[in-house]
């Protein structure tokens, strides 16, 4: 047989691995705060839901990642979009599920936005638009109801493009 022979898996390799992907870190930095403001709110299901949501955009953002590394896609804008996808998805769900009416799981979008411009202006401007259309746009569509979760999800907003 002709190459390498196959290496046996190793936890701490594999490890270190995961902690050099920066979209698995800020991913992983969401979680603790969805799961302690899970515990202080202690309406009941809230810690639960946070900790599948939690688990399930690291499994995804880790498998991105692994995918990702294989196929040597890093450089592409629709691949870094595609990387964006699951810390959003689970700020978006974790702020209408957890929390209360309050929503204070919305300031979550900001350090998304400020890690995709920190990959480039496109990455940037694309986060800063979905978190915005996926953020505040629920409130918007009742602003009478809830005008002032609609004024806080604009000021939200407004910072998100800045």
């Amino acid at each position: 047989m002709l190459g390498r022979a196959p290496r046996p898996w190793n936890p701490v390799v594999a490890w270190l691995r995961a902690a050099d992907d920066p979209y698995l870190f800020y991913s992983a930095s969401l979680v603790p705060i969805v799961v302690l403001v899970a515990l202080i709110d202690e309406r009941s299901g809230d810690f639960p839901t946070a900790i599948v949501l939690g688990g399930a955009t690291l499994v995804a953002q880790a498998a991105l990642g692994y995918l990702g590394r294989r196929r040597r896609l890093r450089s592409r804008l629709g691949w870094q979009l595609l990387r964006l996808l699951p810390p959003l998805l689970f700020v978006a769900v974790a702020s209408r599920l957890i929390g209360g009416p309050s929503l204070p799981l919305l300031a979550l979008y900001i350090p998304i936005v400020a890690a995709a411009a920190a990959a480039g202006t496109p990455e940037g401007a694309i986060a800063a638009g979905l978190a915005v259309l996926v953020g505040i746009a629920p409130e918007l569509v009742g602003l009478g109801l809830t005008s002032e979760l609609a004024l806080r999800g604009v000021a939200l907003a407004s910072v998100t493009l800045v």
